[in-house]
């Protein structure tokens, strides 16, 4: 997976920033080559113990777990944050996703006659086979993405580069004030769904499955704000010849972008919360926090500071640490008497991709 998107806050600005957590690429279709991220420590083959299964309490952190919790919070927090990037309206790499299927419906309008309440665009993919199909139902005719509006992406054997995607997102429009959606002044609340979508790469696959809502503000003052509210998630499949899966509940992440005055591009600022019950710490659960919330600088793919706090049983605490955009620290207190006595440095690339 490459490491770096750009894209674009709304379609009335031009500063530039990579995505939150810098986790893979949005190749082919915006952020969900990061589900193959969301696999475990690496190491040996086959399952990595039970999935997760309601009920179970809190895990013991220790140092035989503390790196895989890490990883898998990470990569579920990446996860959210590109979802979350979608939702918002920005602007990936080709297919577009989002924007397309918005603009399809204003295309339709300019050749003439009133577009229909449902128009299907096809989208050929970059590798040659398959296809991407977005829906969209413009529910009162305006040729606008407004409120009771929606949009389907559905994705069949769509091959692009070496990914290949298969399976639905639904993003409805729940409410929309102030401009435009995706305009520089507009708020807005969203639905998004995602069915049997899979991400295969080579030996590698993922799955998610689950609901999200989001709440979007922009302001022409030049910031951005969007809340991603998760009930349930979940992401399963293989990586590095290990199966995975991630369940994620009661999770808020949120996410903060400005323009820096003086041409000094954008400030980005995400938080997290989180349960996370995971198949790496044998299906129970860790709790996840922000504290301070991760700051990218645009033009910048992974963090430069910021801190997660990964919470077990018995008081055991994983901190993580970012030191710099290449580097992060993961601390172990396994006894939770305040001390980290267990450390490891780690290249971001290394917790979102296993490189």
């Amino acid at each position: 997976m490459r490491p770096t998107i750009q894209a674009h806050p709304t379609t009335h600005r031009a500063a530039h920033r990579t995505t939150h957590l810098g986790a893979g690429s949005l190749a082919a279709l915006s952020f969900t080559a990061l589900l193959a991220a969301c696999g475990g420590e690496g190491g040996g083959g086959g399952d990595n113990g039970p999935g997760p299964q309601p009920g179970q309490g809190p895990v013991a952190l220790s140092a035989s777990n503390y790196q895989a919790a890490a990883q898998a919070s990470i990569s579920g927090t990446v996860f959210m944050g590109n979802a979350n990037e979608l939702a918002s309206g920005l602007t990936p790499p080709t297919p577009k996703t989002v924007n397309v299927a918005a603009e399809q419906v204003r295309r339709i309008a300019a050749l003439g006659p009133k577009p229909l309440a449902m128009s299907t665009l096809d989208l050929p993919c970059e590798g040659g086979s398959g296809k991407i199909s977005i829906t969209t139902n413009d529910a009162n005719s305006n040729s606008k993405f407004d409120a009771g509006d929606s949009l389907t992406l559905q994705a069949d054997a769509c091959k692009s580069g070496a990914t290949l995607l298969q399976g639905r997102i639904v993003l409805t429009l729940r409410e929309l004030s102030g401009g435009d959606y995706g305009s520089s002044n507009f708020n807005a609340r969203l639905d998004m769904a995602l069915s049997g979508f899979t991400v295969t790469e080579g030996s590698n696959s993922s799955t998610g499955d689950g609901s999200l809502a989001v709440a979007v503000n922009a302001s022409p003052l030049g910031i951005t704000s969007s809340t991603l509210e998760v009930p349930t998630l979940t992401l399963s499949g293989r990586f590095a010849g290990n199966s995975y899966n991630h369940t994620l509940s009661t999770a808020v992440f949120t996410e903060r972008i400005e323009e820096i005055p003086n041409g000094g591009g954008t400030r980005s600022t995400t938080t997290v919360g989180a349960t996370l019950a995971s198949n790496l710490l044998g299906g129970q659960t860790v709790r996840i926090d922000t504290d301070p919330g991760f700051v990218t600088l645009g033009g910048n793919t992974f963090p430069g500071s910021g801190q997660m706090f990964i919470k077990g049983s018995g008081g055991s605490k994983v901190r993580v640490t970012a030191l710099n955009v290449a580097q992060v620290q993961i601390e172990l207190d396994a006894n939770g008497d305040g001390t980290y006595e267990t450390s490891v440095t780690k290249n971001w690339t290394a917790l979102v991709s296993g490189n």
